[in-house]
């Protein structure tokens, strides 16, 4: 087990909500959401919608916005957001891209997790010290990317940052010295300090396998601790995604594009989401109420 952190760029923002319906989930508050971006792509302002979970329980609620991977929203979401309910995290599902819809690059979705970021801090039901990021695959990499304090410093609340993230197995070759050296990499910087777990498949031939390893040991060690790297010895890519295909993706094998096995892992699938919710019931110290 060892630790890293990252870094990359963000554009400012505010919010709108608008609370729908709520479903009659025992327990548990759903709500269909939405928020405005002003000037996203140089659009104007334009609406990102989510999916809202509040459990019952004293308020303000810790809360963790959930990141999808390259194919829109999924099951993955909601298995991993319902685990984060039944401790007592509040969970926030958005929809940066539909099925099809990949931009070309995170920093497109950088907006949209700043967005839900600051969502969630102006709600009074929310604490806005502990809200956390989780991301699948693209997700993943974007639950990366906002480690960074140069993000936080374009946002419209510079001193507004996520306080915990995890990356369910990321692309990290482009944080390595490597990437850097090719002038492909996403640049580096301060980072926002906020603990980070990652979760690497040693199978997964989408990135290489020790990419993120390989990041780790280039960081600074002032910051290696307050990242930790889990490497599941049996896992591929989308160990949790409940396939096995093998599917031809043109950002794998460090962009030049091919071929990436998928095959559902049960035990891992398992074992990974209780160690996420160990990992935000840690940080937010609710094991200490």
């Amino acid at each position: 087990m060892s630790r890293i952190t990252f870094l990359f760029l963000v554009f400012s923002f505010g919010f709108v909500s608008i609370a729908a319906a709520q479903a009659p989930a025992p327990a548990i508050e759903r709500f269909d959401v939405a928020y405005a971006i002003p000037g996203l792509n140089n659009a104007g302002t334009r609406e990102i919608n989510g999916t809202l979970r509040l459990q019952a329980g004293p308020r303000p609620l810790p809360a963790v916005v959930l990141l999808h991977g390259s194919s829109g929203i999924d099951g993955r979401g909601v298995y991993h957001g319902n685990a984060l309910n039944a401790a007592g995290i509040a969970t926030l599902e958005i929809e940066m891209f539909a099925r099809g819809g990949r931009p070309t690059g995170l920093s497109a979705t950088v907006p949209h997790a700043i967005g839900a970021l600051n969502f969630l801090a102006d709600r009074p039901d929310i604490d806005p010290a502990k809200i956390g990021a989780m991301g699948f695959s693209w997700g993943g990499g974007l639950s990366l990317v906002m480690l960074t304090a140069r993000a936080v410093r374009q946002a419209d609340h510079p001193n507004r940052a996520f306080a915990a993230h995890v990356a369910f197995y990321p692309v990290c070759w482009p944080f390595t010295p490597e990437a850097q050296n090719r002038g492909r990499g996403i640049p580096m910087g301060l980072l926002t300090g906020a603990p980070i777990l990652v979760l690497a498949g040693e199978k997964d031939d989408y990135d290489q396998p020790d990419s993120c390893l390989k990041f780790h040991a280039s960081v600074h060690e002032d910051y290696r601790s307050k990242i930790t790297v889990h490497v599941f010895p049996s896992a591929t890519h989308k160990w949790d995604a409940g396939v096995d295909e093998t599917m031809e993706d043109p950002n794998a094998y460090l962009g030049r594009g091919g071929r990436v096995t998928v095959r559902s892992n049960s035990r891992v699938t398992e074992e990974s989401r209780q160690v996420s919710v160990d990992f935000f019931r840690r940080v937010f110290a609710l094991d200490q109420k």
